[in-house]
């Protein structure tokens, strides 16, 4: 099992005991917010940089020792930084905030409105940046300019990549970079193309490509390999949204504990063509939903401080009164369900990563087996 520690690199545990989770290293990976594995190699970015590490098969108890902790291959400048100065090569990949006072002339300063009298009576926010204005985009807390004000984007998880079909989806703005994986030690950059406008993060979708971006969610039919064509928009599905999909219905949480200005904290069931609110089958008020997954027939849902929480959409596609489980142990931010073995759920909590075996045919809620603590 592989865990991110933001910017820092990953960290390994031997998962072959879930109730028993053993730490077998950890590689580091400055400036490292994203990865995946596939086909026996780890890619992850550094950066502005992708980083290819090979994984020997992983025997339980020698795992340290089998796995490489220098990259195989590096591709350079595959993402996109969302602050760039030409003139010395400087680049902001991550940034922390810090309100700051100052002192400006509402006469010559064209942000701030001021009557005939010279009275102040509006104020937009501004970013400072080394002393320069800059606009944040696809950074994991990522930002874009609407409307004039500044909207921050720290809610939900930004993916600047994915890999689907044997080609890596590299994001970079209104880019997108597509590289073949036919030889996964040594990929190889295909093109480079303009893509979604102020696009800021990846997402595989059935067997095609959801993009997301501030006005809403696009699927991208990448079939051919390289050339993207977008169709289905799903107009509702924010940056700060979740999403999941069963057939043609897709599921997602709404939250308005984020800075996308949601209007309502609810789980929404439709069809795939949300402009169309015919489509929509469902709305749930919750009280905290974050991440969400869909497998054999169940619908499992993070509800915050009210922990996972497990559905049954085996048969149909209301959910009242189809509550089957609920793990209240924990904050609950994110879900992934196992394929193998199918009955064990990792959950991203508040402080850290919980496993649980669920046995969809036993009553009950989810047994937890083990945690892994965030320090």
């Amino acid at each position: 099992m592989f865990i991110n520690e933001q910017g820092q690199g990953i960290h390994v545990f031997d998962n072959t005991d879930p109730s028993n989770p053993i730490s077998a290293g950890f590689l580091e990976i400055p400036g490292n917010y994203n990865f995946m594995v596939n086909n026996g190699f780890l890619y992850a970015n550094s950066y502005v940089d992708l980083l290819i590490f090979e994984l020997a098969p992983l025997t339980p108890g020698t795992m340290p020792d089998q796995i490489s902790y220098m990259p195989t291959n590096r591709l350079s400048n595959v993402f996109n930084a969302f602050w760039e100065k030409e003139q010395t090569g400087e680049i902001a990949f991550s940034y922390k905030t810090e309100p700051i006072t100052m002192v400006l002339d509402c006469a010559s300063d064209a942000e701030f409105l001021s009557n005939n009298e010279g009275q102040l009576v509006a104020v937009v926010d501004k970013d400072f940046f080394n002393g320069n204005e800059f606009a944040l985009a696809n950074s994991l807390d990522s930002a874009t300019i609407a409307d004039g004000y500044t909207r921050f984007l720290t809610d939900a998880s930004i993916a600047q990549f994915t890999i689907l079909e044997g080609k890596l989806y590299g994001l970079d703005n209104e880019t997108l970079n597509i590289i073949d994986l036919q030889n996964p030690a040594q990929p190889e950059f295909l093109s480079s193309q303009l893509f979604l406008l102020e696009a800021m993060k990846l997402s595989n979708f059935k067997n095609s490509l959801a993009a997301t971006n501030p006005f809403g969610t696009t699927i991208f039919d990448v079939s051919n390999g390289i050339m993207v064509a977008g169709s289905n928009p799903l107009s509702q599905v924010t940056p700060c949204d979740y999403f999941a999909y069963k057939d043609d219905l897709v599921f997602y949480s709404k939250n308005t504990d984020n800075q996308c200005y949601t209007e309502r904290t609810e789980l929404v069931v439709t069809g795939l063509t949300t402009n169309n609110p015919a489509f929509i089958t469902g709305i749930y008020p919750m009280e905290d939903p974050h991440g969400l997954a869909v497998q054999d027939g169940y619908l499992y849902l993070c509800d915050g401080v009210n922990g996972l929480k497990i559905y049954d959409i085996s048969n149909e596609e209301l959910l009242s009164d189809k509550l089957v489980a609920n793990a209240k142990d924990m904050n609950a931010l994110e879900v992934m369900p196992l394929e193998s073995p199918s009955d064990l759920l990792i959950v991203k909590g508040a402080d850290g990563i919980y496993q649980y075996q669920f046995e969809s045919h036993a009553d009950g809620d989810p047994l937890l087996l083990s945690k892994i603590g965030f320090e």
